[in-house]
């Protein structure tokens, strides 16, 4: 992230119609403009809000500028379908003097975890192949000092929960997802029964989120980079959400 490229471009949308559509708390300021579904409605319930443009938002301008907000949203997110073949089980690996829980090595492949996976303690996930995909059918439950680790030129695509059956959530603690490539290099799809998923990890999520299902809750206090669809999206702990415009390109919507 280059603060000096900062543009005012930011989109927060949902198509919710209530009076309370979008809310906050605190100090928030929104480089960029807000949209709501038809007779929708922004409470802030606070003078410390600002949405505008750069010169609008530095300049401490409380409220909304003109111009800025728009009932307009009618935007429909299709359900994720499960990605296609029959995959393969990962496995772990002693790489480059490290040993690796899951080590996701190979180029173009689609790996599967039929059933959840439990672990504790420090456990790394490895994605050092390009375009992985990895279909966690059940969740996951982690807790400890987890990370799963993209290395320079991978990319992963994760997708979590199934067409039907029970209902996945999976917070995910510990260093969380390391990506310090492009934010295209970790893209999260939560399928229909993916109706929660909570980041608390400590390092920035840096990726695409895509899960129309889930509610989406960020906590832990670090930024977020790249673009995000979900039922509901819930943010706390005092950070800053950044649009990347390079995933604007990308399928679904980003």
């Amino acid at each position: 992230y280059d603060p000096a490229k900062t543009k005012a471009n930011f989109v927060m949308a949902t198509s919710s119609t209530s009076a309370n559509a979008i809310m906050a708390s605190g100090t928030n300021k929104v480089y960029g403009s807000i949209h709501t579904g038809l007779g929708g409605a922004v409470n802030f319930g606070t003078n410390l809000f600002s949405a505008g443009d750069a010169a609008w938002v530095n300049g401490n301008q409380p409220g909304m500028q003109t111009g800025h907000s728009f009932d307009d949203m009618t935007m429909m997110f299709p359900d994720v379908s499960p990605p296609a073949g029959t995959g393969i089980v990962p496995s772990g690996n002693h790489i480059g003097g490290t040993n690796y829980d899951l080590a996701l090595t190979n180029n173009n492949t689609l790996y599967v975890s039929s059933s959840q996976l439990i672990w504790a303690g420090n456990k790394i996930v490895l994605v050092s192949g390009a375009n992985v995909t990895w279909w966690l059918k059940k969740g996951m439950a982690v807790s400890g000092n987890f990370a799963i680790l993209i290395a320079p030129g991978a990319s992963l695509k994760l997708y979590v929960g199934n067409t039907t059956g029970s209902a996945v959530t999976w917070t995910l603690s510990g260093k969380g997802v390391v990506n310090d490539g492009p934010p295209s290099a970790f893209q999260y799809y939560g399928l229909p029964t993916n109706t929660g998923f909570t980041y608390s990890g400590s390092h920035s999520f840096n990726g695409l989120f895509y899960a129309p299902q889930a509610a989406f809750t960020m906590s832990g206090g670090r930024d977020y980079y790249g673009a995000f669809v979900a039922k509901s999206i819930n943010r706390s702990d005092g950070f800053s959400l950044h649009y990347d415009e390079a995933v604007a390109n990308l399928q679904p919507a980003f």
